[in-house]
């Protein structure tokens, strides 16, 4: 894919008009074949199929109005800011920072992506700040970070830039796991002695005889119940360091008024335990406490597997990151300044640019002097190319031998950058299975907080007090709430990640998967998409 991808922008730098040879054949404008064409089909651009018809409409084609009124207002003089969040742990956590930023006045578009920790916000810098989009995005445990601007030298800045972030990423990557294994800690320092304790208190009740019922009563009359404070007071802290990000999640939901699977999670474990503290206070032993440890511990570790499995894939592609060049070298011999380092996206159209022997190309262009050119990030092939004068090169591919002067065309982009846009996208889309688990979750929550209304209602006739419409209340939301589907969802998706991950599919849309499943032929444009790109000796003489 990234094959055809390469040779249909390639083909854009060539003139409009394709060659037409001597023999009356014409040279598709996208994969360069040659073909016969009568005079009277003669047009300014030939496609030798209609496969390469729809790839140059899909790439010439630009964002329709109705794209642009559907992605927010105007913002005319628009830029692009990229801003790193901490805190971000799933789709939930995408859906609400774009909320909170996509009604700004000067905001065109919004795109988060929990994978990557980041938010990508379209606006105009006259209208709207990147320190007020700083200050909105940086709320409610979540921290928003920006490039500051200093007096360091690009390389400096893109230097620290990623270091800061990778740091800022372990730290807040280490401290979900801490809060999660602290959690766990105190769920299973209080289960032993829950499950030792209150469990034969539970079974007592069925039983008028034996071993079982001597304990309960012993239990009573004991005061076993001055246990019961400690277990209040672990499973809270249970409760605030790993079930944190759900009640967060859901605290989300019910903001946007979308109910999702986090929202079933969360209602079940804080139920559980204001039951467990409500017993307390009427000398009940039916506490609770158990299942919100296991709910909270259960779906907390289901996210955090999901999460690990797309990170995995998204460090599958680092080098496409990598390859990304942040500044340029403008090469200008008729003014003071020979050469000049600028940040890549002041490069304009018709600027000539200075790229050294080992360095990567910023943009797309045509070289002036012969070079030999690396162009596997972007095209797949594994051997350099060698360029002449006049020659096409894309941005990313890095120049082997000989330093190369580059003309900038009409286009200030590079290709790289588009496939790691699509790349974005596709990290960043709300996918299959847990949008149709979000849908569940809309129609079950509404249903479950209504069937406990109906549940207080029947207890406030039956006992006329305000306890036992509690009591009733929070029981039902226990009984009725579907919680596990917090837990099979992120399970599922991320063991097809992982599965394909093993085989070395990078796939971020799990439900890719499924459709695969009406996938008849599958075709591959060269050779170099299914070669390993290491060479052997196979025989000598």
């Amino acid at each position: 894919m990234c094959s055809a991808v390469h040779e249909a922008v390639v083909s854009e730098r060539r003139p409009e008009s394709s060659a037409e040879t001597e023999r009356g054949e014409r040279t598709c404008s996208v994969c360069d074949t040659a073909f016969e064409q009568s005079a009277t089909e003669m047009a300014a651009d030939a496609f030798c199929s209609v496969g390469c018809r729809e790839i140059d409409r899909t790439l010439e084609d630009g964002p329709s109005n109705a794209d642009a009124d559907e992605r927010g207002p105007n913002v005319g003089n628009g830029v692009t800011t990229h801003f790193r969040v901490d805190g971000m742990h799933s789709a939930i956590c995408e859906s609400f920072l774009e909320s909170t930023v996509t009604d700004r006045d000067g905001v065109a578009d919004v795109a988060a992506s929990y994978v990557t920790e980041t938010v990508r916000v379209d606006h105009d810098p006259d209208r709207i700040s990147k320190a007020d989009l700083r200050d909105s995005l940086s709320r409610l445990g979540y921290t928003a970070y920006l490039r500051e601007e200093t007096s360091e030298t690009a390389d400096d800045v893109t230097r620290r830039s990623r270091e800061m972030a990778g740091l800022r990423k372990r730290r807040t990557e280490d401290m979900l796991e801490m809060r999660y294994v602290v959690g766990i800690v105190f769920g299973s320092f209080l289960l032993v002695p829950y499950l030792a304790v209150l469990y034969p208190v539970y079974l007592s009740s069925f039983t008028d005889y034996g071993m079982i019922h001597r304990y309960g009563q012993a239990f009573a009359e004991f005061d076993g119940f001055l246990f019961f404070p400690f277990f209040t007071v672990v499973t809270g802290a249970v409760l605030y360091l790993t079930g944190l990000p759900l009640l967060r999640g859901a605290y989300v939901s019910l903001t946007l008024r979308r109910p999702n699977t986090h929202l079933l999670a969360a209602l079940t474990i804080v139920a559980a335990y204001a039951y467990g503290s409500l017993a307390i206070t009427t000398g009940q032993v039916e506490l609770y406490y158990d299942l919100t440890i296991a709910v909270a511990a259960l779906v907390m570790a289901a996210v955090f597997y999901e999460a690990t499995i797309k990170r995995r894939a998204r460090n599958r592609l680092t080098e496409l990151t990598i390859s990304q060049v942040e500044t340029a070298r403008v090469y200008d011999p008729g003014s003071d300044e020979t050469v000049r380092e600028i940040p890549v996206d002041e490069v304009d159209s018709g600027d000539r640019l200075l790229v050294r022997e080992g360095e990567r190309i910023p943009v797309d262009g045509t070289v002036e002097s012969a070079c030999t050119v690396d162009e596997a990030v972007v095209t797949g092939e594994s051997l350099p190319v060698s360029k002449k004068p006049g020659d096409s090169v894309v941005g990313g591919s890095v120049v082997q031998a000989d330093a190369a002067i580059v003309d900038v065309g009409e286009e200030t982009t590079s290709s790289i950058d588009r496939i790691t846009e699509s790349v974005w996208n596709l990290q960043s889309a709300t996918h299959g299975t847990q949008r149709r688990a979000d849908a569940v979750a809309a129609v079950l929550a509404p249903l479950v907080l209504g069937v406990a209304a109906v549940a207080g209602i029947v207890a406030y006739f039956q006992t006329g007090t305000g306890l036992g419409v509690a009591s009733a209340v929070l029981v039902t939301v226990i009984v009725a709430s579907p919680w596990a589907l917090g837990f099979a969802t992120p399970v599922s998706v991320g063991a097809g990640l992982r599965e394909a991950l093993e085989h070395g599919i990078v796939v971020f849309d799990e439900s890719v998967l499924e459709r695969l499943r009406g996938v008849d032929v599958v075709v591959f444009d060269k050779t170099g998409t299914l070669t390993t790109g290491e060479m052997s000796v196979l025989e000598t003489d």
